[in-house]
C-alpha cells in the first residue's frame, strides 16, 4: 500500500515536472504574447512594489506622531557592488541579460527535477522573486508560475534592473522576523548597507536560502561556510578577483551576539501594520505607498512601563531567556502597551495558564460542577498517559477552587473529563485561542497544543473573564485616515459572550483567591483586586512561563520563555507582573471586583465534603470550623442540608438474653446485648457504671456496619454510655445515656 502511494507521489512529480517543461518550450516558442493571454487574471500593481512614496505616520493615544524606523526600501545607489554581485552570483548570475525569466536556467532545473523525480528546483529570477514576495502567494501551481513570469516581464518594461535589484532587496526574508537588507545589515552587523564589507555581503546573500539554517546568530560555523560557497560563486563567475576572495574567505565573522532589541514603539508598530493590512487587505508595500495617517491605541507611558519590566534581567532565571508582555484596556478592547525581546510575533505552548479557559470555564457553565465539588486529586491514567502533579504532590479530596489556586494537574485533566476534550477545545476557540482540531484530547487541560498559544490570544481570552464573559476582539489601530483627512477604517470592538456573567465572576473569584494565597501569591501585597494564573512548561527543566492577570480595568500578559536548556521558573513572569501592575496605576487605582445578579453565597459542610466526598449545604450544628462560605451560580447550588453534626447521637438499643451454656453458681444466666449502628464519619466509645465502679466495654471505628456487643450486667441498676466522636476531631462528641436492671 505504501509502495504504491510513493509511486502515485512519484508520478505526480514527474507529471508536474513535464508539464514545467512544456511551459518552457511554450514561453520560448508562442513568445510574451500568448504568455499574456495564458496568464489572464495576472495583474501588475506598482502600488504594491517597495518604493515608499508616502510612508503613513503612526500617532500614539495623546495624537503624537510615534518614532518609527521607518520604510525598509532600498534606493539603488544605496546599494554597495559587493552587495549587489553577492545576490546575483547566488540567485540569479543571467540577471543582467534575461526579460524576468531566465529559460536556460528553467531547462537545467527541469532535468534536475526529472532526475530527481519531485519539484526541486523552482527557477526564479530574481525579479520573479520580486513578483512573489510582493503579488502573489508561495503555492506552487502551473497557473501561478505563469502569472509570476507575467508580472516579472512587466516590471521589467518598466523599471531598470537596479531598481528591480534594489525592490527585491528590500523585501526579501533574512529570518529572526527581518525582512530586507536594509534592517538585516543592522540586525546582523549594526551597519548601514553602504558600510557592508564583501564578507558581510556574500553572508547576507547566504542567508535567504535557508534563513532558519544558515542565520548566522545560530549557527556561525553553517554561515561561514554557506558566506563561502557564495564568495566563490561571485570569484567563478568574474564578479571579484582572487585577492578579494582570499581574503574574504579568511576573515572571521563578527556578528551581533543576538539580534537587535526593538526600539519602544517598533515591535507596537508592526503589530498595527500586520492588522492594517488584513483589516483593509492591502500588502505592507502598498501601505507604505498609502500616505496613511494611523491612530493607534498606543500609550506611551505604559510602554515605557512594560518595556523596563521585560528588559530588566533581574526578574528572569537566566540572562538569555527573551520575554515579552501585552497590556489591553478592558472596556474597549484596545491595546495600549506591548513589548517583546522577540521582533516578531511568535506562539508558545502556555501550560496549566489554559486551565481556566478550556477546562474550568466549561465545567462551571456546562454545570457538571461548582467550584466547591469534591473531586479527588490522584495517580490516575487515561490508556497510556498518565499526568502527574508539580513535584508528584497529591491533595486526595479538593474542590476546583483549591485545585485551580494550586494548579492540579490531575483533578483539572479530570475535570476535563467531564466536560469532553472537543468541549473545552471549543470553549477556548470561543474565548479566541486557535486551538487546532488536534489538540481535542485531554492533554488540553495542562496546556498541549499544536501550535502555540499567542500573547495577544492569551490576553484576549483572560479580558473576557475580566468583562464578565464577554470577548471583545483586541486592537492596535484605532482609526486610518487617507491624505484627504477622510476616515477609510474605524475600529468598533466586535463583542461576543462566550460564557455567563455567573461563570466568570466565580473564575475570577478563585483566579484572586489565586493571587493571595496560590501560585500568583506574589501579587498578594497588590493595593487593589487582581486575578491571575500562572502557566509553565516543561519537564526537567522549563521553557516557558507565563502570568496571565487582570484587574476591573486591564489585563496583562507576560511570558518569558527559551531553549529546552533553559530554566525558566513560574516566579520570574510573575515577579515582572508584579512590578508591571505596581507601576501601572497612580492613585487612580481600580475598583474591586462585584458579583454580577445571579451569584450566591452558601456555607459549605467541609466535614462532610472530606469524609463523605459530598457537596452539603452546612447546617446550624455545623460548627464555624467546618464551614466555608463558597459561591454559586443561583441555577447550580447544592441544596441538601448535611446531617453530620446534627446526627451526632448514637443509635444503639440494649436488652437481655439467655446466656446459652452451663455456669457456676456466682455468674448470671443472663447477658446485656447492646446493638449499635456506626457511620463511618464517627468513631465510638461505649461504657458501663454499675456498683463496681466504670467500665469500657469497647471502643468501635465506624465503618457503617451494625456491631453487636454481649456484656454482662451487674445486680442492680447499669448504665451505659455510647459517646460519639467526629473521626479524627474528639473536641466534637455527644453522648447517649440508657439504663437498665439486672433482673
Amino acid at each position: 500500500m505504501r509502495m504504491e502511494k510513493k509511486k502515485k507521489k512519484k508520478g505526480k512529480l514527474i507529471k508536474s515536472a513535464l508539464i514545467l517543461s512544456v511551459v518552457a518550450v511554450l514561453l520560448v516558442a508562442i513568445g510574451a504574447t500568448s504568455v499574456l493571454i495564458i496568464a489572464s487574471g495576472a495583474s501588475f500593481d506598482a502600488s504594491k512594489l517597495p518604493k515608499a512614496e508616502a510612508s503613513p505616520v503612526f500617532y500614539d493615544i495623546n495624537g503624537e506622531p510615534m518614532e518609527s524606523k521607518g520604510s525598509s526600501a532600498i534606493k539603488p545607489e544605496e546599494i554597495p557592488d559587493c552587495l549587489k554581485n553577492a545576490f546575483i552570483a547566488m540567485e540569479d548570475k543571467r540577471f543582467y541579460d534575461h526579460k524576468g525569466y531566465d529559460v536556460v536556467r528553467m531547462g537545467g532545473a527541469l532535468l534536475n527535477n526529472l532526475k530527481s523525480g519531485g519539484i526541486k528546483e523552482g527557477a526564479s529570477t530574481i525579479t520573479q522573486q520580486l513578483v512573489k514576495n510582493t503579488h502573489l502567494s508561495h503555492e506552487k501551481t502551473i497557473t501561478r508560475k505563469i502569472r509570476e513570469i507575467s508580472i516579472a516581464r512587466e516590471i521589467e518594461k518598466r523599471y531598470s534592473k537596479d531598481e528591480i535589484i534594489a525592490m527585491y532587496l528590500s523585501v526579501i526574508y533574512f529570518g529572526n522576523g527581518i525582512y530586507g537588507a536594509k534592517d538585516a545589515a543592522k540586525a546582523y552587523f549594526s551597519k548601514n548597507i553602504e558600510e557592508l564589507t564583501l564578507s558581510e555581503c556574500a553572508t547576507l546573500a547566504g542567508i535567504v536560502k535557508n534563513p532558519q539554517g544558515y542565520s548566522p546568530v545560530k549557527s556561525k560555523a553553517k554561515a561561514i561556510e554557506r558566506r563561502n560557497l557564495v564568495l566563490k560563486l561571485m570569484f567563478e563567475q568574474g564578479r571579484i578577483g582572487e585577492d578579494e576572495y582570499e581574503t574574504a574567505k579568511s576573515e572571521d565573522l563578527i556578528v551581533n551576539e543576538s539580534v537587535e532589541k526593538p526600539t519602544d514603539s517598533s515591535i507596537y508598530i508592526s503589530e498595527c501594520v500586520k492588522e492594517i493590512l488584513t483589516y483593509l487587505n492591502i500588502t505592507k508595500y502598498q501601505l507604505e505607498n498609502s500616505g496613511y495617517k494611523i491612530y493607534t491605541n498606543f500609550d506611551p507611558k505604559a510602554q515605557a512601563v512594560l518595556k523596563n519590566a521585560i528588559c530588566d534581567k533581574s526578574f528572569y532565571s537566566d540572562s538569555e531567556l527573551d520575554g515579552a508582555a501585552m497590556l489591553v484596556d478592558n472596556e474597549s478592547g484596545a491595546v495600549i502597551a506591548y513589548y517583546s525581546t522577540i521582533p516578531y510575533s511568535f506562539k508558545r505552548q502556555i501550560g496549566s495558564a489554559i486551565k481556566p479557559i478550556a477546562v474550568y470555564a466549561p465545567a462551571l457553565e456546562l454545570k457538571k460542577i461548582t467550584a466547591g465539588s469534591p473531586i479527588k486529586d490522584e495517580v490516575i491514567s487515561y490508556g497510556s498517559w498518565t499526568p502527574s502533579n508539580y513535584k508528584d504532590i497529591y491533595y486526595g479530596w479538593t474542590t476546583p477552587r483549591e485545585a485551580l489556586k494550586k494548579s492540579m494537574n490531575t483533578v483539572a485533566v479530570k475535570t476535563l473529563s467531564y466536560v469532553g476534550a472537543d468541549k473545552g477545545a471549543d470553549f477556548a476557540r470561543r474565548f479566541g485561542i486557535n486551538i487546532d482540531s488536534e489538540d481535542e484530547t485531554l492533554a488540553l487541560a495542562l496546556g498541549a497544543t499544536k501550535n502555540g498559544v499567542s500573547l495577544k490570544e492569551a490576553a484576549q481570552a483572560y479580558s473576557a473573564l475580566a468583562n464578565l464573559g464577554v470577548k471583545r476582539n483586541l486592537g492596535f489601530v484605532k482609526m486610518i485616515t487617507d491624505g484627504n483627512g477622510g476616515v477609510i477604517y474605524k475600529n468598533n470592538a466586535e463583542e461576543t459572550r462566550v460564557i455567563s456573567e455567573q461563570t466568570a465572576y466565580i473564575i475570577t473569584d478563585i483566579l484572586m483567591d489565586t493571587a493571595k494565597h496560590g501560585t500568583a501569591k506574589v501579587l498578594a501585597s497588590l493595593p487593589f483586586d487582581v486575578a491571575s494564573k500562572t502557566g509553565t512548561v516543561g519537564k526537567d527543566f522549563n521553557t516557558d512561563a507565563w502570568n496571565l492577570s487582570y484587574t476591573t480595568k486591564h489585563t496583562l500578559a507576560v511570558w518569558h520563555g527559551g531553549k529546552e536548556t533553559q530554566e525558566t521558573g513560574g516566579g520570574g513572569a510573575t515577579r515582572c507582573a508584579k512590578y508591571i501592575w505596581s507601576n501601572i496605576y497612580g492613585a487612580d487605582t481600580p475598583s474591586r471586583f462585584s458579583p454580577p445578579e445571579g451569584i450566591l453565597e452558601a456555607d459549605i459542610d467541609l466535614y462532610a465534603l472530606e469524609y463523605e466526598n459530598r457537596l452539603l449545604l452546612a447546617s446550624e450544628n455545623t460548627p464555624a470550623k467546618y464551614k466555608k462560605t463558597e459561591l454559586f451560580s443561583a441555577d447550580n447550588i447544592p441544596e441538601e442540608i448535611s446531617t453530620v453534626f446534627t446526627n451526632l447521637i448514637a443509635d444503639f438499643e440494649i436488652s437481655f438474653a439467655q446466656r446459652s451454656g452451663e455456669h457456676g453458681w456466682y455468674d448470671s444466666n443472663i447477658e446485656c446485648v447492646i446493638k449499635l449502628k456506626t457511620s463511618p464519619l464517627y468513631d465510638y466509645i461505649i461504657e458501663k457504671s454499675s456498683i463496681h465502679g466504670d467500665t469500657v466495654i469497647s471502643q468501635i471505628e465506624g465503618d457503617g456496619n451494625e456491631f453487636t456487643i454481649n456484656d454482662l450486667p451487674q445486680i442492680g441498676p447499669n448504665e451505659y454510655r455510647v459517646t460519639v466522636f467526629l473521626k479524627g476531631d474528639r473536641e466534637f462528641k455527644y453522648t447517649t445515656v440508657k439504663k437498665i436492671f439486672a433482673p
